[in-house]
């Protein structure tokens, strides 16, 4: 386990000694490792995956798709709350002199809830619709490396946190699509409140 602490600690410590060498690439960087951006455009996926569609097949593939994902993102969030509380591993900042990107963070950094949040929407959303799956995966990595570059997170911070959300919007998305009266009964809802589709 050790052996594996220090090559988690290197790699961190290699990318983020690259902060500074290109002063452009670390202005994208920050944006991107940061809370909100990669944020959003998950939020505004989400809502054009829910009224966007080719066909009315398609749109309903999607809406369940959604609702999966904003079960298992609930799910997601409820495990890393509880194994925050087991590991109380302390921000990068917090034990090596890095170069770090963004506000001071002092919560724990094992595992990463962020990289588990985006890897449940990319998973869930996938499971469903494998376009949309695979650019808002795209993102979840994209995100991810970005954390880790900035000083925020070690890299086994976020393949845990990834694999947690995989994980969990697997399972989400099969039980829901054995009990599919759920999602369907939510759908129907927001139908009957005009907010199915545009």
């Amino acid at each position: 386990m050790s052996a594996i602490l220090y090559a988690d600690e290197k790699i961190l410590l290699w990318l983020n000694g690259l902060v500074g060498r290109v002063p452009l690439f670390d202005e994208f960087m920050s944006v991107i490792g940061d809370d909100s951006f990669i944020a959003t455009c998950l939020a505004l996926s989400i809502i054009a995956l829910w009224f966007g569609a080719r066909s009315l097949s398609q749109r309903k593939r999607n809406q369940r798709a959604v609702v999966a994902t904003a079960f298992a993102v609930a799910l997601t969030c409820l495990w890393i709350l509880l194994m925050t509380d087991i590991f109380h591993r302390p921000r990068p900042s917090e034990v090596h002199t890095i170069s770090l990107l963004g506000y001071l963070r002092t919560d724990p950094s094992f595992p990463s809830e962020l990289a588990a949040v985006a890897f449940t929407f990319a998973t869930a959303v996938w499971m469903s619709n494998r376009k949309a799956g695979i650019v808002i995966g795209c993102l979840a990595f994209l995100w991810c490396f970005g954390r880790v570059y900035c000083g925020i997170h070690y890299p086994l911070d976020i393949v845990a946190g990834a694999l947690i959300g995989v994980v969990t919007a697997f399972l989400v998305s099969k039980l829901l699509h054995m009990i599919s009266g759920i999602p369907n009964s939510i759908i129907r809802f927001f139908e009957w409140s005009h907010l199915g589709k545009l």
